[in-house]
């Protein structure tokens, strides 16, 4: 991304059982590593977690319109300046 504080990780296969399965652990794994990582928000299928509002865990998020847009085939990371 542009300002140089996030990145996508796009996942092989990512319409499969296993490459969502694939998805969920990187996402997860961000999650559990969020504050060593300084992230600020994680995005992916159509949910987000962010730092601020942890304890609502992952919210469901409106269609965008496409499996890129609804963050399905990638996880999406943001991390603090």
């Amino acid at each position: 991304h542009p300002s140089g504080l996030a990145v996508d990780l796009m996942l092989p296969n990512w319409s499969t059982a296993d490459g969502k399965a694939a998805g969920w652990e990187v996402a997860n794994w961000m999650r559990a590593n969020a504050s060593a990582l300084k992230i600020q928000y994680i995005i992916y299928d159509q949910k987000i977690w962010s730092v601020a509002r942890a304890s609502e865990g992952w919210r469901s998020m409106a269609d965008r319109g496409s499996a890129t847009a609804n963050h399905k085939d990638h996880v999406h990371i943001t991390v603090k300046p």
